[in-house]
């Protein structure tokens, strides 16, 4: 990992990943709401209704405070000319993908990989400089939005489907030889 504080330099487009277990917390608050309002209908003294109330509050503040905490620090893409940054939880730069082709003229190019599911595995979207063998984990980010932001900056999209096809199997392959290595390592 490489130890470093993002630098946000004018013209850089900096994406925030989306916002992670919304809709998990959400059901539980709904839920010790619905729990809250059942109990206190249920409670004939004004005592009883006071310690449903303070119970229940306490969890549903809980599942907020634990919400806001998963996402308070979410990981970043920055996207510049001639790279494209990941920069993790924690605000260090985990991975770059560098445009760095000597004598070809021209913006870089990158392609958009889709999601894939295989052997019991989901890899998200991926995003890949063509012929480089770097794959970067755009799963946490709208993929519109990276897509966007990389044009903006002045990247381009090669959409070929026999290039994707031929990407994406690279990528199974490393994933599987990956995955075959981590069964060989000693426990």
């Amino acid at each position: 990992m490489l130890r470093q504080r993002i630098d946000r330099v004018p013209g850089d487009i900096v994406i925030s990943a989306r916002f992670q277990q919304t809709v998990m917390w959400g059901v539980f608050i709904v839920i010790l709401v619905l729990g809250l309002v059942e109990s206190l209908h249920a409670q004939p003294t004004s005592t009883g209704k006071t310690q449903a109330g303070v119970f229940f509050a306490v969890f549903i503040a809980l599942c907020a405070l634990l919400w806001l905490r998963s996402n308070r620090r979410r990981p970043h893409l920055q996207v510049t000319g001639q790279e494209i940054r990941y920069w993790d939880r924690g605000g260090n730069l985990s991975f770059m993908l560098t445009w760095s082709e000597p004598g070809v003229a021209g913006p870089p190019t990158a392609c958009l990989l889709p999601p894939r599911r295989g052997g019991g595995y989901f890899t998200g979207r991926r995003l890949t400089i063509p012929g480089s063998g770097e794959y970067l984990n755009v799963h946490p980010f709208r993929a519109r939005q990276v897509r966007l932001a990389c044009e903006s900056r002045g990247w381009r999209f090669n959409d070929d489907p026999a290039l994707i096809a031929h990407e994406a199997d690279r990528l199974a392959e490393v994933l599987r030889q990956a995955r075959q290595q981590s069964r060989r390592l000693p426990r």
